[in-house]
């Protein structure tokens, strides 16, 4: 098979972007064996493309019903990708449980800013107060590139948000083909079945950040994830070492970075999932740690077996943070500290089905369901500051 590797100037693009360009020139694709996948997904097939045990992409080849014209129309496709036309400003309208009442910009990469007045707001303390996401991506010739830059920047920039600042943030909750059966008080509170959204007059991208009208209030890390803090009706606030922490994350190797994004996820997944199921919050929260420890493997001299000792490792973890945030304030609980390793055993018997706890299994209010809602509190802030003071270790 005659390879399409150079013509398509895989080793120049990006091959997720490559991908979508060579797909979106066939009505269909289909995967034949376990590595591969095939354009259009009938034979004859035009293009093959083969694929890693990781998933990467490692060649590309025609099949026997390309045609020139075909291959020549992807060329130029790619070559439109190539083709740099300058940065652009794009913006997504994020939600999270505190309203951001000033801009915060880091560099020339993001920026968070209230939305306008005009837009729709809450007029309550509790519940998805909108804010505005603008990220600055370099564009190209091809429209569809731009787009997938930008939600994967935007994407990221959301899951740092999440994980490092306010694990409350999030995009819009939509279910494909669904929608929520909600009340209408203008009606009579009327019963009807609507798709969620959230419009306003806004353009989606421009050639720069907003205009800043204020700035967003920042404060010690210490402070702003110390068990208790970020009270309803606080605004939406930043940690004062957010810029030393971005700064790391940038400088590290894209695979510790998306190391980095995994724990963001389960941090912001835990605060979704808050309200809706205790036990799947707190596995998600403590997965988010376990991203972050790689124990050194020890040879068990009964069995030759390897021990992680993921307790202790998730201990030692969220001891030295635990020391940080409790130190500041006089009285405060520690004894959190002396449960950790009892913590990952809860979220092991989470996991492997030998338990749920929390709201899951009982609505009435009990010394141990009192104590799970403080602990799954205190891992949401306490995760984030570790997760911080671990990227910058990183960059050391």
């Amino acid at each position: 098979m005659r390879s399409l590797w150079e013509p398509f100037a895989a080793d120049r693009i990006d091959h997720a972007d490559l991908q979508h360009i060579i797909q979106r020139h066939f009505p269909s694709g289909s995967q034949p064996t376990k590595r591969e996948v095939i354009y259009p997904g009938d034979e004859p097939h035009e293009i093959k493309l083969r694929f890693s045990k990781d998933d990467r992409l490692t060649h590309i080849e025609a099949g026997p019903a390309l045609t020139p014209e075909r291959e020549a129309e992807i060329v130029a496709a790619v070559i439109n990708a190539l083709t740099l036309t300058g940065p652009r400003v794009h913006r997504q309208v994020l939600f999270a449980a505190h309203k951001l009442k000033g801009a915060w910009r880091y560099e020339d990469k993001f920026q968070a800013t209230p939305v306008s007045p005009e837009a729709p707001q809450l007029n309550c303390l509790m519940g998805d107060h909108p804010f505005i996401l603008e990220t600055k991506v370099t564009c190209t010739n091809d429209g569809f590139t731009n787009s997938r830059r930008a939600g994967r920047a935007l994407r990221e920039q959301e899951l740092l948000l999440a994980g490092l600042v306010n694990p409350s943030v999030h995009r819009l909750e939509t279910r494909s083909m669904n929608g929520y059966w909600v009340s209408l008080p203008a009606e009579g509170y009327k019963t009807v079945y609507l798709m969620p959204g959230y419009h306003y007059k806004s353009s989606h991208s421009a050639t720069d950040f907003s205009p800043i009208g204020g700035f967003a209030a920042v404060v010690p890390s210490f402070e702003l994830f110390a068990p208790y803090s970020m009270c309803a009706g606080a605004s939406f606030t930043f940690p004062a070492d957010l810029p030393a922490t971005l700064e790391a994350y940038y400088s590290l190797s894209p695979m510790v970075q998306e190391r980095c994004l995994r724990s963001c996820y389960w941090v912001q997944y835990a605060s979704g999932a808050f309200f809706h199921s205790y036990s799947a919050a707190f596995m998600a929260v403590v997965t988010a740690a376990e991203v972050l420890f790689s124990p050194p493997a020890e040879t068990c001299h009964a069995c030759g077996q390897p021990q992680y000792r993921l307790r202790s490792a998730f201990a030692q973890l969220l001891d030295r943070s635990l020391t940080v945030l409790t130190s500041h304030r006089a009285g405060e609980d520690r004894s959190i500290q002396t449960r950790l390793k009892h913590l990952y055993d809860t979220r092991s018997e989470i996991t492997h089905g030998a338990d749920l706890r929390g709201w899951d299994t009982a609505t009435e209010f009990t010394p141990r369901g009192g104590q799970d809602d403080d602990d799954l509190r205190t891992l949401l802030r306490v995760v984030p500051y570790a997760l911080g003071a671990w990227i910058r270790e990183q960059a050391r």
